[in-house]
C-alpha cells in the first residue's frame, strides 16, 4: 500500500530539517545539532539521550536583548546576544527553559522566523473550526510515518497495518483486518479507513452545542441564517461590540448570497465565536508590559 497524498504543511527551510549546530547554554554548555520535524511538530536535538520539544508546548520565545539577563547569568559574551534564543516550554506540569546560541546571524534569523511561524500556525491549527481537514491531513501523515517503521519504504504491509490498528485501538479482529486489507490493497484505501475510525475525536471539535443554541437564539423568526442586521444586532446587544466595528466584523465572516446580499450561517458563526474577534482577552492585554528581564525571585507579589 503506497503512501498517501496529502496537503503540504508549513514549509520548513531544508537546512533546519537536516539540522544545524547550536550551543545549548547551561552550567555545562555543549554544542548539539538541532532540527525540526514539521510533520510531528517537534524540535529535536541529538544529545546522548535524544531530546524533543513539541511546538505546542512552547509558551514563549525571546531573542537578543530580551535575553540579556540570562546571558549575563551564564557569563556569556555580549557579542553572543544578537544570536541568542531563549525558549520557554511546558514539560508535564513544569516550565523549562532552553537557551541557545546560533553559530551565525543567518542561522539565528532562520530559527527565529521559522519557530515563530510554526508556533502561530500550530496555535491556529488547534483553534478548531475551519482547520478540521488540515488537522486530519497532518494526523494522517504522522501515523503513516509511524506505521512505516524505522526503515520507511513508502509501503505498508499487513504486519505494519496490524501494528497500527493495535496502536490506534481499532476494534477489529485479525480476520476482519485481513479481509479489509485485501479489499483495500488494489485501491490503496485501507489507511484512510483505519484512520477515519480513530479520528472521531477530531470531528468532535466541530460539535459545539452551546454555540448552536446561541446561533439559534440570534435568528429572527423563521430565519435559517443571520443577515447583516441580525448579526450586527447580536454583536452590539449581546457581545457589547462597538456599533462602528460591527459592519467590518460581519464582512469578515459573511458568505455571499444571492445578488449583493451576504449572510452568516452556523459554520461561519462558529468561526466567529472561536476567533480573536470574539475573545474576551484582547491582543493588547497579552503584551508584556512589565519588566520581565529579572528573575521571578526579584518580583514582589
Amino acid at each position: 500500500m503506497a503512501a498517501p497524498k496529502v496537503p503540504d504543511d508549513l514549509i520548513i527551510p531544508p537546512i533546519l530539517v537536516r539540522g544545524t549546530p547550536m550551543t545549548k547554554i547551561s552550567t555545562l554548555s555543549k554544542r548539539y545539532t538541532f532540527s525540526i520535524d514539521a510533520e510531528h511538530g517537534v524540535i529535536n536535538y541529538h544529545s546522548s539521550r535524544g531530546r524533543s520539544i513539541p511546538i505546542e508546548s512552547i509558551r514563549e520565545i525571546r531573542t537578543g536583548a530580551d535575553c540579556r539577563y540570562h546571558r549575563k547569568e551564564y557569563g556569556m559574551s555580549e557579542k553572543d546576544e544578537t544570536r541568542w534564543l531563549s525558549i520557554t516550554y511546558l514539560k508535564g506540569d513544569t516550565y523549562k527553559m532552553l537557551h541557545l546560541i546560533a553559530d551565525d546571524d543567518e542561522s539565528f534569523k532562520l530559527w527565529r522566523e521559522t519557530l515563530t511561524k510554526m508556533i502561530t500556525d500550530r496555535q491556529g491549527l488547534m483553534q478548531g473550526l475551519g482547520q478540521l481537514d488540515r488537522r486530519q491531513a497532518l494526523w494522517f501523515k504522522q501515523y503513516w510515518k509511524k506505521a512505516n517503521g524505522p526503515k520507511p519504504d513508502n509501503q505498508l504491509d499487513f504486519k505494519e497495518i496490524q501494528q497500527l490498528a493495535n496502536y490506534l485501538n481499532v476494534g477489529q479482529s485479525q480476520e476482519q483486518l485481513k479481509a479489509l486489507f485485501k479489499q483495500a490493497k488494489p485501491q490503496r484505501s485501507f489507511l484512510p479507513w483505519i484512520l477515519k475510525v480513530s479520528s472521531v475525536s477530531l470531528k468532535l471539535l466541530d460539535s459545539r452545542p452551546e454555540i448552536d443554541l446561541i446561533f439559534k437564539n440570534a435568528l429572527a423568526k423563521d430565519a435559517q441564517v443571520l443577515d447583516s442586521a441580525m448579526f450586527q444586532k447580536f454583536l452590539v446587544e449581546t457581545q457589547g461590540v462597538d456599533p462602528k466595528a460591527a459592519p467590518s466584523i460581519f464582512d469578515r465572516y459573511a458568505k455571499p448570497g444571492s445578488g449583493e446580499t451576504k449572510y452568516v450561517d452556523l459554520k461561519a458563526f462558529k468561526s466567529f465565536s472561536l476567533s480573536e474577534d470574539n475573545s474576551p482577552f484582547k491582543t493588547l492585554h497579552g503584551q508584556v508590559y512589565q519588566d520581565m528581564t529579572q528573575p521571578i525571585r526579584h518580583v514582589q507579589t
